[in-house]
């Protein structure tokens, strides 16, 4: 920039000092507050219960974008094979037995 030149940031630092309002007759009684504060509370709580475990979901979208890596225990559990505690799969059962 040349010396000696006004700068856009410049202009619109004095045009916002310029129109702001120099004094503010706000206030938030406590009721309001608390709803504010209740509001907050149940946006993360809602958040918290639709994403259920929100790491696990980041982990899975970014596997899905990117394509690095499979869920744990996709072989088994999308295939439709039962696991047992140790995680290797259960052998079926005869029918017949």
């Amino acid at each position: 920039m040349r010396k000696g030149s006004i700068g856009v940031r410049t202009v619109l630092i004095v045009v916002f000092l310029a129109t702001a309002p120099q004094l503010a007759m706000a206030y938030i009684d406590p009721g309001n507050g608390a709803y504010m504060v209740q509001a907050l509370f149940t946006l993360i709580g809602a958040a918290l219960f639709y994403l259920r475990h929100p790491v696990q979901t980041a982990k899975l979208l970014w596997r899905k974008f990117t394509g690095r890596g499979t869920p744990e225990n996709a072989d088994a559990t999308s295939a439709g094979v039962e696991k047992s505690s140790d995680g290797e799969p259960v052998a079926e059962r005869d029918p017949q037995a």
